[in-house]
Formats: C-alpha cells, sequence, structure tokens
C-alpha cells in the first residue's frame, strides 16, 4: 500500500509507467485530478478526472499519468511484493 500527495503545476505528475503483471487498485482520499491513460498493446488513449471519493483499477499494461487539478490525496494498492523490475516507464503521451 502506498499514499501519495500531488500538488498542482506544469510539468507536476506522477506515474508515467505501465505494469507486466501488477494491477494495482487506486482510491483518491481527497482533492481533484485527471488520470492519463493508454493502452500499450491497444494503442487507445483516455483521460479519466478523478476527485475525492474515486476508485480505480489499473490492470496490466495500461500505463497511467497523474496530474492534480487541485491538491490530491491518493492510495494505492497491490497485493503481493513490490517488483521494481515490473514499472515500466511509459512516455509517449
Amino acid at each position: 500500500m502506498r499514499f501519495f500527495s500531488l500538488e498542482p503545476g506544469p510539468g507536476l505528475f506522477r506515474g508515467g509507467h505501465y505494469h507486466l503483471k501488477r494491477t494495482e487498485f487506486v482510491y483518491v482520499v481527497s482533492g481533484k485530478g485527471v488520470v492519463r491513460l493508454a493502452d500499450v498493446e491497444g494503442g487507445g488513449r483516455f483521460t479519466e478526472e478523478v476527485s475525492t471519493g474515486d476508485k480505480l483499477t489499473l490492470f496490466p499494461g495500461l500505463a497511467h499519468r497523474y496530474q492534480a487539478l487541485e491538491s490530491m490525496h491518493v492510495i494505492e494498492f497491490y497485493p503481493g511484493d513490490y517488483e521494481a523490475d515490473d514499472n515500466i516507464r511509459f512516455e509517449d503521451w
């Protein structure tokens, strides 16, 4: 489980990667922002606005990057141990 906060501003974001194996569950504790999503295999692109109380499930192969529209506090959870080699950088936003 991981908690993070994110402030709005140009060039400020969190994420920018996808996972080969891990499914992440995300809960927005407070605030408002956007999540950019990219289907690595299929090529689809999506932008989802999120706010307090929203939940997301991020499946393997779904690149994700968060940007705050107002101060955000987020919890992300995934079962199992952390594996650094399962974080694959994605820069084609």
